[in-house]
């Protein structure tokens, strides 16, 4: 069930809006074990628990959401928690532990569902020209990446974007669209 932002306007860390989570998501006997997967401290047991979460498709219960949405980046790699993506404001790839398995073919059929994104900071992986970003961003961090050909069009076509930062990304001739414009 979505219910729209105005609702919820503190967003994640709304308590009215995790209360009434758990009238809709039941805790299921599987909660302790997925939870035990999802706060460990290896890598490979934290994968393995969003895997086992998107094979169970929400079959779980809010606590299990809410250390589902801890990690942003692995929600939208394994598409899971889809109907919390809302509540996404801020993605950061580069402080993202797990960002280093990763699939960004994944993450970018699904990026466009974190309509109410703000700020994305994107460091160490590479921007598929196939990324669509939502309309929604107002500030924009890229580094490492190769914009010898220039800005790529995904970002170029960003109607609401206040802030782009471009670091160490070989930028050898600005776009057109970007001369005159002060973002």
């Amino acid at each position: 069930m979505f219910l729209p932002r105005a609702i919820f306007p503190f967003g994640i860390d709304d308590p009215v809006y995790w209360w009434f989570q758990r009238l809709i998501h039941k805790k299921s006997k599987e909660d302790n074990k997925l939870l035990a997967f999802l706060n460990s401290t290896d890598v490979t047991n934290q994968i393995v628990g969003y895997q086992l979460c998107a094979g169970l498709q929400g079959k779980y219960g809010v606590n299990v959401v809410r250390t589902l949405l801890e990690n942003e980046v692995m929600c939208l790699e394994y598409g899971i928690a889809e109907r919390h993506y809302h509540l996404f404001r801020d993605i950061d790839f580069y402080h993202s532990p797990l960002i280093k398995n990763a699939n960004i073919q994944d993450i970018s059929k699904n990026i466009t569902k974190a309509y109410h994104l703000q700020s994305l900071c994107i460091e160490r992986i590479e921007i598929p020209d196939s990324l669509k970003f939502p309309n929604s961003i107002r500030r924009l961090e890229v580094t490492d990446q190769d914009f010898s050909q220039g800005v790529p069009a995904s970002i170029l076509h960003l109607k609401n974007l206040n802030h782009l930062c471009i670091e160490n990304c070989h930028l050898t001739h600005f776009n057109t669209f970007l001369k005159g414009k002060h973002l």
